[in-house]
C-alpha cells in the first residue's frame, strides 16, 4: 500500500495529524457536525483514524503495515462494543489472501498478487472465504508509481475497462470506462496547480450526471485547509482541516 491508497497521497510536509470537519455550506445552529481524525507515521502512511458525530465517538481504527506495504486494520465501534480486524496473509509465491474477523453477507475474499514492484496487481475474488475454485471476479490493475493507468474488472456479467489519463501531475485529468468496445462513462477533472480538482464532471452517454465546482484555502505547506464543494444540484458542502506537522 502506498500513502495515496488512503486518499492523502498529495499531502505535503508529512503531517502528523489531520482533523476534518464536514458541514453544509451554511451551518445551521444546533446541527451536529461530522469529524474525521487521522494520524500518520513518518513515511506518510496512515496509522490511526477516529470518526466522530459531534462529541460522540462512532468508530476508532488503527493501521499497521507488513514490510511497509501491506496494510492491516483494526476497528472498534464503542456503541455496539464491536471489534473487527482486516488484513492480508502471505500465502507464498507472491500471493496474499484477505481476511476479516467478521464478514458481511456481500463481502468477498480476495487472493492478491503484487508484481513488477507493485506496478501490476492481480486480484481474484471469491464468495466463499476458502477462496477455492473458479473466482467470481478478477481485477487487473496497472500502475506507474502513484498513478493508476488501467483497471480491468471481469465478473460473471461483463468486462469493465477503466482507463486513466494524466497531465503533468499525479491527479488524473480524465477517467473513462469502456464496455463492449464503447465508452459508457467518463469523469473529467480540471485540476489546479496543486493537483486538486476545481471542476468535476461525471458523464454517462450524453447525460451529465454530476457537476461539481471546488474552491480551496491553502496553508504554507500547500495543503488545503478548507474546501467548498458547490454542486449543480442540492446544497454545497464545506470540509475544513486542522493539520499538525
Amino acid at each position: 500500500m502506498t500513502p495515496a491508497s488512503h486518499g492523502y497521497g498529495r499531502l505535503k510536509g508529512f503531517p502528523r495529524t489531520v482533523r476534518e470537519s464536514v458541514h453544509e455550506d451554511t451551518i445551521q445552529p444546533g446541527k451536529t457536525q461530522i469529524y474525521l481524525e487521522f494520524a500518520f507515521d513518518r513515511e506518510g502512511c496512515i496509522v490511526g483514524r477516529r470518526d466522530l458525530f459531534g462529541d460522540s465517538l462512532e468508530e476508532v481504527s488503527a493501521f499497521s503495515y507488513d514490510d511497509g506495504s501491506h496494510m492491516k486494520s483494526w476497528g472498534f465501534n464503542p456503541q455496539y462494543r464491536d471489534t473487527m480486524r482486516r488484513g492480508l496473509r502471505a500465502l507464498g509465491g507472491g500471493w496474499f489472501k484477505t481476511y476479516s474477523s467478521r464478514y458481511s453477507t456481500d463481502e468477498m475474499t480476495y487472493l492478491i498478487r503484487f508484481s513488477k514492484g507493485g506496478d501490476e496487481v492481480t486480484m481474484k475474488g471469491y464468495r466463499d472465504s476458502a477462496a477455492a475454485g473458479t473466482p467470481n471476479q478478477q481485477i487487473f490493475s496497472f500502475y506507474q508509481g502513484q498513478r493508476l493507468l488501467r483497471r480491468i474488472i471481469r465478473d460473471s456479467n461483463a468486462i469493465s475497462d477503466q482507463r486513466c489519463f494524466y497531465g503533468a501531475g499525479d491527479s488524473p485529468d480524465s477517467v473513462v470506462w469502456v464496455s463492449g468496445g464503447e465508452v459508457v462513462r467518463r469523469e473529467l477533472f480540471r485540476n489546479n496547480r496543486w493537483g486538486d480538482p476545481v471542476v468535476y464532471l461525471n458523464i454517462q452517454g450524453r447525460d451529465t450526471l454530476d457537476a461539481d465546482w471546488y474552491s480551496y484555502v491553502y496553508d504554507g505547506k500547500a495543503n488545503w485547509t478548507r474546501r467548498r464543494d458547490s454542486a449543480r444540484r442540492g446544497a454545497g458542502w464545506v470540509t475544513e482541516r486542522e493539520i499538525v506537522y
